[in-house]
């Protein structure tokens, strides 16, 4: 098995990062669970971003065809990132592709906020992800990595609760 991971992006790049979003993804819900023309819509959305440099992405290839995704954004506040999509294709799941993704996520979230000017006032790295609260796979996935629950309500007015999850991160000074 011959894994590469990818962080820059080119219009290219997009499309297989949007190509793996639109499968099926590391966790149980599915994308009815958002509502398909609405997930529909955010997978556009994030390929055009992409491109454009307002998201990031990690794409995990093997033998040249998308094997998973990471995607990210900067928050709101210096220091601040959200996690926004985390996609492993099923054939190959348990091979700690997730783990390997969330590794180099990590490394790049910090960073990014360590060498972006706009960014750099923040003392500490704040990463926030959200789930589903029935996709227990991927809130214990999350928790083994560090991520604690810090709210549970409707984020998407879908009738359904979502976990929001954050890890603090201690920035070097």
């Amino acid at each position: 098995m011959n894994i590469r991971f990818t962080d820059d992006m080119n219009p290219a790049r997009a499309g297989k990062v949007a190509d793996v979003l639109c499968g099926e993804r590391l966790w149980i819900p599915t994308a009815d669970d958002y509502g398909g023309v609405n997930h529909a819509r955010w997978v556009a959305k994030t390929e055009t971003e992409l491109a454009q440099g307002k998201r990031f992405a990690i794409l995990a290839t093997s033998d040249g065809r998308g094997a998973g995704a990471l995607v990210w954004r900067p928050g709101d506040k210096p220091g601040q990132i959200d996690l926004r999509n985390i996609s492993i294709t099923p054939d190959m799941r348990g091979r700690h592709l997730g783990a390997f993704c969330m590794n180099q996520f990590f490394f790049l979230a910090k960073e990014y906020v360590q060498q972006t000017e706009e960014q750099q006032s923040a003392s500490e790295l704040l990463i926030s992800v959200d789930t589903k609260e029935t996709n227990l796979e991927m809130i214990t996935f999350l928790a083994n990595l560090g991520f604690t629950v810090e709210e549970i309500r409707d984020l998407y007015g879908s009738g359904k609760n979502d976990v929001v999850m954050r890890r603090r991160v201690a920035l070097a000074v």
